[in-house]
């Protein structure tokens, strides 16, 4: 997936990338409050409901990590295509992106999903 972005083009990627992330942060959280809904309605004990809560977070917290730290303009279009891959954005994100790079994102997208359907 190795293309050239302008500094247009690298802007605008960091702002997609930036929405993306904070989607997925939004789905971390939906994910704890679902944890801790289940919690109080269930017959588990607190200690087992800390520790699936615990283990939600850390597992949250390491996909984000994974994905996003340490993130630089060699990796913006991966970052944007695994985030159109997840659901996380939309391919209307991309809309500002120059077409060549929207194409590239949009073929991507398609690709992974042929080769895991």
């Amino acid at each position: 997936m190795l293309a050239e972005l302008t500094k247009r083009d690298k802007k605008i990627a960091r702002q997609i990338i930036e929405q993306g992330m904070m989607n997925e942060f939004m789905n971390g959280l939906a994910e704890v409050e679902k944890k801790l809904s289940e919690g109080r309605d269930g017959d588990q004990s607190p200690q087992v409901r800390w520790h699936q809560l615990y283990h939600t977070t850390v597992s949250f917290d390491k996909h984000i990590s994974r994905r996003y730290d340490d993130l630089r303009g060699s990796r913006y279009l991966l970052t944007i295509g695994v985030q159109l891959v997840d659901g996380v954005i939309s391919e209307d994100s991309l809309e500002e992106l120059s077409e060549p790079v929207r194409e590239r994102l949009i073929a991507f997208k398609n690709s992974m999903y042929e080769e895991y359907a």
